[in-house]
């Protein structure tokens, strides 16, 4: 019986061991992460203790306080506290005090004794360990990651994290039963994935923001973790000459690309800064320290900047590099080479034909700042700066001083010399040198960036042709008949006459009578005239037997295209043939239309008639122009005063009303008649504006207006007036109509170009043609009305999520001026202001709360050009979620928005979603038939109560709470269950939803099921009660 009682009491000490044994074992293999993010395939990673390991280097302190990571080969010191064990390993909480700070620290040799004392500081090149510190008990990312892989629920994260990087130091798990090593080489398996970037993808980016140190010693090496110190460099690029680059598009500080380097050499690249628009480049993230910044790319425009800035980055800040890039240029020494397009064309200089020269031409040049590649693509732009240039005696236009007339200032550098920016250069020539015609081509030259040297050679010196005046002799050689009537003529055939240059003596040609004693010069080889510019002296070379020559007389080229005639013959009296030219008043030119009509009248005024007999009979009363605007009287006048009365003035012209008195006063022949000029005055127009803002009859005052040529501007008489495209004029708008000076007549552009503050600019231009409409008109008019619309914010407010955009009134929002642009202020409220006062509410600019009306809007007139103004919702409705983000509202110089005068931006607001369930404490299923009640939590403590309800099968929601303090109870619990405790939270200003659970128990507490945790006892009850009934069978045996 003895024996029997034994054996059964050691066999139920037994089973109750094994269940023991069995439940550890199962809770352990719970404990480890149930997925592999290996996919199960095997890991290797280099063993800590076959890392590299540094012992030399050092990150010094930089002056002004840069925290460093710990130095190698200084010292630390290491103490322990609470020990911990996983299996059969042993270990302790270590603390490490670097010169940087204090850490913990992890043994990375188990069943050694722990280490105490000063020890040197080593650095070790292991990222599985790095990502395992990373992750462990102390340390950045345990919240995130580190109480997944070491088993939070264990309560023994620091021993887990122990065996993980004693695993991966030593590469043994000698002494852990097999399911612990399946758990630790589980954990170096989560590591290597983290540092691959396949699990824990943080880890994996921010590695190198962290450096693991050792402290090697005798008894067990101690590990930690450390942060590299992080600064960041950024970079602004600037003009180092403003003046020539601001507003030229052929300069952009964007692109720039800087190395940073470690070393002086800029050997070493770091990272690089690349620039925008405004210079700026981004921020480049660095270890602090020294580093030495260099461009290697220029952006457009510029030099290559070779200078090397040294930076200094300290932790936790941005060090600023300043930098100036010095503008590509052009530097010129001639501007343009004229030439005569007759003569071959030579670089070191050019002759004139006859008595013309080609200096003293006039040419102006217009600077743009932007490239453009054909004239079509300025129509519209206004020159920067424009010069007036004239050229020498070879033709060459010079930069020199002395070849410069008037204009903008020039560039010129330090030594004076003359260059042009980036750019584009028109040149056109405004007068023609003595001799010449006017040559009106405009020509078109670009100054593009080359290389990445300071100067630049685009500039490709133009060559202008010139055209020389020519024109024809025309002379009839007659003899007078004596039986005939005294102004009968007959004609000379077989007269010679020879020409000869009064400038270079040579002769020119020789030309012969025809039958009816006619000569000339004209050819169809040349036909705009065979004799260019000059004087010529005709000398009778041959003459037909029984006739006189007559006497050698000169004749002058000086107009283009005009012929030269008159008829020669021997006379005693004072006479003298007169040609009428029809000029431009202002220019003195020929205006080359047919038809103005004259009267010649005597010197008692009284009208002469004239007859003509060759080649026919007719008599003359008025006379007419040709198409070359020129008449020659048919007869000689005999010496006396005589006057000009013009009775119809050329299109274009008004009449002029004055009688032009001239007198002969010698004796003059048929080639070189009198010329009597008569000028008439050009017809001229104004255009007139009324301004006014949209809606309103008041004049709006201050708005400027350019007036451009939309064509070329071209008066009868061929001058250019103005180029299409230039200039003409300006406006300014005031308390009345504004009326532009006299222009001539033609088409134009009228463009607004500056408009008054709070007003936005109009991208509308208007054409205006200003059209003759008779001899006797002066000034014609045309008139334009204006309107400009206010620049305006409007600001809509709904609730978000609504399909229909539900508005929502009463939300409150502050608007101010951005910085220092309040200033702008000044211009509404002073006292030369063009506003009225009662338009502008100039409160706003400075700081305004707006509220929205029923419609959910508000809206903001007579914004400011060039200001940005910030606009914040400060105060939302009841139970919806404020916008506190400050949106800017950028409004330009035009005073417009994003390319509009009004300005509409939308705003939402989230609102508050609470989500009640009462659930079945048991299987989490919906509860009804719960009476509950929602209160609010008052400043005061008292309660307010929101809603009383029975619940039902599914959750119940309330929307637009406001945000606090909430308790939940429930007033009358399911029939079968217990009432639960009133559960009290805290609404958040949040738009997520936010779920509220109460949980009801049943009265009657169902058994568990599946729940093995009580075996363990049973056996040791068991084991007491076999030892009781022992004890009880020793007592009675005895007794």
């Amino acid at each position: 019986m003895k024996r029997f009682v034994c054996i059964l009491c050691c066999a139920l000490f037994l089973f109750a061991a094994l269940l023991g044994s069995s439940a550890l074992q199962s809770r352990a293999e719970e404990d480890s992460p149930e997925t592999d993010p290996g996919g199960g395939s095997e890991i290797s990673w280099t063993l800590g203790r076959d890392s590299e390991r540094v012992e030399t280097d050092r990150l010094g302190v930089t002056e002004g306080g840069i925290m460093p990571r710990s130095a190698v080969g200084s010292l630390c010191t290491i103490s322990y506290g609470a020990s911990h064990s996983y299996g059969s390993w042993f270990t302790r909480e270590f603390y490490v005090a670097a010169e940087t700070g204090n850490y913990t620290g992890y043994c990375v040799q188990p069943m050694s004794p722990p280490p105490s004392g000063t020890y040197q500081v080593s650095r070790l090149d292991n990222d599985v360990m790095k990502a395992l510190l990373m992750m462990a008990p102390g340390y950045p990312y345990y919240e995130a990651y580190g109480k997944i892989i070491y088993n939070e629920a264990d309560n023994n994260t620091y021993a887990y994290a122990h065996a993980a990087l004693s695993y991966a130091y030593e590469g043994s798990l000698t002494g852990l039963s097999a399911s612990m090593q399946a758990g630790v080489t589980n954990m170096v398996h989560y590591a290597t994935a983290a540092v691959q970037g396949s699990w824990a993808p943080e880890i994996h980016e921010n590695l190198d923001r962290y450096q693991v140190y050792i402290a090697y010693n005798d008894q067990q090496d101690i590990v930690w973790l450390e942060e590299q110190p992080k600064g960041n460099v950024q970079l602004q690029k600037v003009s180092a000459q403003i003046d020539i680059t601001e507003r030229n598009s052929c300069y952009s500080l964007e692109g720039a690309v800087y190395g940073v380097y470690t070393d002086a050499g800029c050997t070493a690249q770091a990272g690089e800064l690349v620039t925008d628009a405004s210079g700026k480049s981004g921020l480049l993230s660095v270890n602090a320290g020294t580093y030495y910044v260099k461009e290697k790319t220029p952006p457009r425009g510029y030099a290559l900047d070779g200078t090397v800035y040294r930076v200094d980055v300290q932790a936790g800040q941005t060090a600023q590099v300043s930098a100036k890039d010095i503008p590509q240029k052009n530097p010129v020494e001639v501007l343009l080479k004229k030439y005569d397009g007759e003569l071959d064309f030579q670089e070191e200089g050019n002759a004139p034909q006859g008595a013309a020269s080609l200096a003293g031409a006039e040419f102006t040049f217009r600077f743009y700042t932007g490239d453009y590649d054909s004239l079509e693509k300025l129509e519209g732009v206004s020159p920067a700066r424009t010069w007036v240039f004239r050229s020498n005696d070879r033709g060459f236009v010079s930069t020199q001083e002395e070849y410069f007339l008037e204009g903008d200032p020039v560039w010129r550098d330090g030594n004076g010399g003359f260059f042009l920016p980036l750019g584009t250069v028109t040149i056109q020539e405004t007068k023609a040198p003595q001799g010449y015609n006017l040559n009106s081509e405009t020509q078109l030259v670009r100054v593009t960036p080359e290389g990445t040297g300071e100067q630049v050679q685009t500039y490709q010196t133009p060559a202008f042709e010139e055209d020389v005046i020519r024109g024809d002799l025309e002379l009839i050689k007659v003899y007078q008949n004596e039986e005939e009537k005294e102004d009968v003529l007959e004609g000379i055939e077989g007269v010679e006459f020879t020409l000869t240059s009064r400038t270079t003596g040579q002769e020119v040609l020789r030309i012969v009578t025809d039958r009816e004693g006619k000569a000339t010069t004209r050819s169809e080889d040349y036909p705009r005239g065979r004799l260019v510019y000059d004087t010529y002296l005709v000398t009778e070379t041959k003459t037909p037997e029984g006739y006189n020559p007559v006497k050698p007389f000169e004749v002058e080229i000086s107009e283009e295209n005009v012929t030269v005639s008159g008829i020669y013959r021997q006379d005693t009296l004072i006479t003298s043939p007169i040609q009428v030219l029809k000029v431009d008043a202002s220019t003195g030119k020929t205006i080359p239309v047919a038809g103005t009509e004259f009267q010649l009248l005597d010197a008692d005024r009284n009208v002469v008639t004239m007859t003509s007999h060759y080649p026919e009979y007719q008599v003359y009363e008025t006379f007419v122009t040709d198409g070359e605007g020129r008449f020659t009287f048919p007869e000689k006048l005999k010496y006396g005063t005589y006057y000009l009365r013009e009775v119809k003035a050329p299109k274009g012209y008004l009449l002029n009303g004055e009688e032009l008195a001239f007198t002969v006063e010698e004796d003059k022949d048929w080639g070189s008649p009198l010329t009597v000029r008569f000028a008439d005055e050009n017809a001229m127009g104004r255009i007139s504006i009324d301004k006014y803002e949209e809606g309103k009859e008041e004049y709006l005052a201050g708005t400027e207006f350019e007036i451009q040529a939309a064509e070329d501007i071209v008066t009868p008489d061929g001058t250019v007036r103005l180029k299409k495209g230039e200039l003409a004029g300006t406006l300014t708008t005031g308390n009345e109509t504004a009326v532009s000076e006299e222009l001539f007549l033609g088409k134009y552009t009228v463009r607004e170009t500056k408009q008054v503050p709070g007003f936005a600019l109009p991208e509308k231009a208007f054409q205006v043609e200003l059209k003759y409409k008779d001899q006797t008109t002066p000034v014609v008019e045309e008139h334009l009305t204006v309107y400009n619309e206010p620049t305006s914010l409007v600001l809509l407010k709904y609730e978000k999520g609504s399909e229909e955009k539900t508005a929502l009134a009463g939300v409150r929002f502050k608007v101010w001026l951005k910085q220092d642009e309040a200033v702008e202020e000044e211009a509404v409220m002073g006292e030369d202001t063009v506003m009225q006062a009662d338009t502008v509410d100039p409160g706003y600019t400075l700081e305004e709360v707006y509220e929205t009306d029923e419609e959910g809007r508000i809206e903001i007139p007579y914004l400011l050009p060039d200001s940005t103004y910030c606009i914040q919702e400060v105060e939302a409705l009841p139970g919806y979620i404020p916008d506190g983000t400050i949106r800017e509202i950028c409004v330009d110089s035009r005073g417009q928005i994003e390319d509009k005068a009004v300005c509409v931006v939308e705003f939402e607001n989230d609102y508050t979603k609470l989500r009640v369930s009462k659930l079945d404490g048991g299987n989490r299923q919906y509860l009804p038939g719960a009476g509950l009640k929602l209160e609010r939590v008052l400043e005061s403590g008292e309660r307010e109560l929101v809603e009383s309800w029975t619940s039902g099968k599914e959750e119940k929601k309330f929307d637009r709470l406001e945000p606090g303090e909430y308790v939940l109870t429930e007033e009358q619990a399911p029939e079968g269950y217990e009432k639960a405790e009133p559960v009290s939270f805290t609404l958040k200003e949040t738009g997520e939803e936010q779920k509220v659970e109460m949980l009801d128990q049943l009265l009657v507490k169902a058994p568990r099921t599946g729940d093995i945790s009580y075996i363990p006892w049973l056996g040791a009850a068991l084991a007491g009660s076999l030892a009781l009934m022992l004890w009880a069978l020793r007592i009675r045996k005895r007794k």
